[in-house]
């Protein structure tokens, strides 16, 4: 249905939780959860101003209680999440969510959105998650992802072209790009090893 062969997608971190090193950084990933909103506000106030504008589209000084809820009452089919967190010795420190929600008008299509607090920009955890996302929304039916990004993030637009990305519309603050989820699992397949993780808390 998607072109892409998923008896050969990589199902080890696509059930529950997983371990991978990414640059030298321990890192557990899993779903995102119901439980994660606290951590996902804290990762909020981790970002800069200007991250918070390239990831929401404006000044957002605070996130409010309807979209911390949208963001973690998800269903985990049409709309997906992602969490990477770092080990910090006796805990484990949310740093990145990707996800991606499926397009009401397509259920082939999905828009797509990627944070990493600054701090750990860079070094390719978004690359990681991005690998995971791609491969669970194929196992969704899922084969074009979009993403509506500020135009003045030119990091973010070159890490989407490098998936053969091309923009879609523009508008005066922001382009859509899109890009083949076949694109994403080719280019990343073998650049991370994932292993089952113990069930250990995250937060």
């Amino acid at each position: 249905m998607t072109g892409i062969d998923v008896t050969t997608l990589q199902t080890s971190c696509l059930n529950d939780l997983c371990s991978v090193t990414v640059d030298g950084l321990p890192l557990l990933v899993r779903p995102v959860r119901p439980e994660d909103k606290d951590a996902l506000v804290a990762g909020f106030e981790s970002l800069s101003p200007q991250s918070r504008w390239y990831r929401f589209l404006s000044p957002m000084r605070s996130l409010p209680d309807r979209l911390v809820r949208h963001l973690t009452e998800i269903d985990h089919e049409n709309h997906e999440a992602w969490l990477a967190a770092i080990d910090v010795g006796a805990d484990y420190h949310p740093i990145a969510v990707a996800r991606f929600v499926r397009d009401a008008s397509s259920d082939r299509a999905a828009e797509i959105a990627l944070t990493v607090i600054d701090d750990y920009q860079h070094r390719g955890v978004g690359k990681m998650l991005m690998f995971i996302l791609a491969e669970s929304a194929a196992l969704h039916g899922v084969k074009t992802f979009t993403a509506l990004v500020h135009s003045d993030n030119w990091p973010m637009q070159n890490f989407l072209k490098k998936f053969g990305g091309i923009v879609d519309s523009r508008a005066p603050e922001s382009i859509n790009i899109q890009l083949n989820v076949k694109n994403v699992i080719n280019d990343l397949s073998g650049k991370f090893e994932f292993a089952p993780a113990h069930h250990k808390s995250l937060l």
